[in-house]
């Protein structure tokens, strides 16, 4: 039998795991806390500038996966990972614009 705490992080955890099917999800191997809406707010700004460069008429949410604490900082494309060695807000936006940028691209072909 589940306990009322044990049903709450049960459902909290499946609640997280459904809002992070589109979006950002981040993988944080460091202690230092990373603000969720922070990121968030990157991902989304970076996705505008590639929609307003490339006057494209849908609104771009691209599916990212930040993972802190990589070996060095590059992209996963097949993946659509940014890993960052620690965190850096411009490298994240950076990652997510080659992101939007590839998708935008595969919707072309």
């Amino acid at each position: 039998m589940f306990s009322a705490v044990e049903f709450a992080i049960s459902l909290l955890a499946f609640a997280a795991a459904c809002l992070a099917q589109d979006g950002l999800t981040i993988d944080n191997k460091h202690t230092r806390r990373v603000t969720i809406a922070g990121a968030e707010r990157i991902c989304s700004s970076a996705c505008s500038v590639v929609q307003r460069e490339f006057d494209i008429r849908h609104p771009l949410h691209t599916q990212v996966r930040l993972v802190l604490g990589a070996h060095k900082n590059e992209i996963w494309f097949a993946g659509r990972e940014v890993r960052l060695a620690k965190w850096n807000g411009y490298a994240l936006a950076q990652g997510v614009v080659w992101l939007a940028f590839s998708e935008k691209r595969q919707c072309r072909a």
